[in-house]
């Protein structure tokens, strides 16, 4: 009998771009007795041009598997797929270069774990003594950010809560100039650019070097052509940011997509206004 080498249970979902997978019908198995484990490789047979990728950590509950990258092929909607299994020594290797990393993060820091291992190799060493450090390489459990836990005393499985060993992560977004340092503002249309990733929109701001001596700029951002504003984005005669603006902007939706094509529009140019940026933060879903 062949050694079974890849796992093709069910169906699954994956959209050009994203991380997520979600299952049906797969059974990935459990925390305990998981069928498919971080470092397999999920792949679509219909892709075949497609490299498979990298499972970094999965909700058995939930049936999904997040992958290191974002899916490089096409969507992918309740088809047929394949995950080949990673052998152990492969993931040892893995494991090993990823304790290596954390000890380049931890050494600034002056930390020196004394093991390491999955969230579940931690109860190993329930009864060391107080100061034990222990790295748990996949977080609290199915992770890919790494933790570590600190014996609080020399009680069985006294452990500090997890700590994180890099902070958390800046804010995201597009930072875009509609005109140069020097040159007085227009009207019309000043830039198209395609949109990465899938997020929501937490803020947007505007600024200028020099304010405008009459009357308000007006910036509008369309997303496949239409309008993101239900009141556009302002900023005030004499201002130089839209953060102080007398009335603020709106939005018709703050859900953007990856390749979303987004042009910024100059609707008001007030007079003598110059150097206009635009600021978009966001947050990836």
């Amino acid at each position: 009998m062949a050694l079974i080498t890849y796992y093709n249970t069910g169906t699954a979902s994956v959209t050009a771009g994203a991380t997520l997978v979600n299952f049906f019908g797969a059974g990935l198995g459990s925390v305990d007795f998981p069928t498919i484990m971080p470092g397999d490789l999920f792949s679509d047979p219909d892709q075949p041009e497609i490299p498979p990728q990298r499972i970094a950590s999965l909700d058995y509950a939930m049936q999904t598997a997040t992958l290191w990258e974002g899916w490089p092929g096409a969507t992918v909607s309740a088809a047929p797929y394949e995950i080949r299994f990673v052998g152990d020594v492969t993931r040892s290797t893995a494991q090993t270069r990823r304790y290596l990393e954390l000890l380049g993060q931890l050494g600034p820091l002056g930390i020196q774990p004394d093991a390491f291992g999955n969230f579940t190799d931690r109860d190993t060493y329930d009864d060391e003594d107080k100061g034990f450090v222990f790295a748990s390489l996949d977080g609290t459990g199915g992770q890919d950010a790494a933790v570590i836990y600190i014996k609080a005393s020399s009680t069985s499985g006294d452990w500090s809560a997890a700590l994180s060993v890099t902070g958390p992560e800046g804010p995201g977004g597009n930072h875009v100039a509609l005109s140069d340092e020097v040159t007085i503002i227009t009207t019309g249309k000043k830039l198209t650019m395609r949109h990465f990733g899938d997020t929501t929109i937490d803020t947007i701001r505007a600024s200028l070097n020099v304010a405008s001596s009459s009357g308000a700029v007006t910036v509008d951002i369309k997303r496949n052509s239409v309008s993101i504003f239900v009141t556009k984005l302002t900023i005030d005669q004499g201002e130089l940011t839209s953060k102080t603006a007398a009335t603020p902007y709106s939005l018709v939706d703050d859900e953007l997509s990856d390749d979303d094509e987004l042009t910024f529009h100059v609707d008001g140019a007030g007079s003598g206004a110059i150097g206009l940026k635009v600021l978009l933060k966001e947050t990836s879903v």
